[in-house]
């Protein structure tokens, strides 16, 4: 049985899964949109603040029982080599962070079985996640204008 202490080190695991996530980062960095790439846009930036809507209902839930929220912890470093890059090259890199961050949740939930309230939070958080990367891997099997053209001219 986990302890309240290791509870709420899981807690806030999945708030930097949430505020941490590389949707969040991108709306940082800004990549670059083509025109025909809009609704990708538009959809990791529904992501972003989705994850961000989650990281405030963690962090209300570890004020409520009186725990610290560690906040201390910024971005990967390695997401500084995305900065400027095309969004749809970034597609696949979002996909695998969802993956990674639906594989944490997992665990998550795992370690806070026992608490009704925690582990609802951690279930609500895993079905947005799963939502994201399905929203995400409908973009990859739409191929960009580019790819259309070079298709018809094959």
């Amino acid at each position: 049985m986990q302890s309240n202490t290791d509870r709420m080190t899981v807690l806030n695991h999945l708030l930097d899964l949430e505020r941490l996530s590389l949707a969040n980062y991108l709306q940082y960095a800004q990549p670059w949109v083509r025109p025909t790439d809009q609704a990708l846009r538009e959809t990791v930036e529904r992501i972003a603040r989705e994850e961000l809507e989650c990281g405030r209902r963690i962090a209300a839930l570890l004020v409520r029982r009186k725990a610290a929220v560690n906040l201390g912890q910024g971005f990967p470093a390695k997401y500084t080599a995305y900065n400027d890059l095309d969004l749809r090259y970034l597609l696949n890199r979002l996909i695998e962070d969802e993956e990674r961050i639906i594989q944490e949740v997992r665990a998550a939930l795992a370690d806070l079985r026992g608490d009704a309230e925690a582990e609802a939070l951690a279930a609500e958080v895993l079905r947005r996640e799963q939502a994201h990367l399905k929203m995400l891997l409908s973009f990859r099997a739409v191929p960009t204008v580019a790819e259309a053209c070079l298709a018809r001219a094959a």
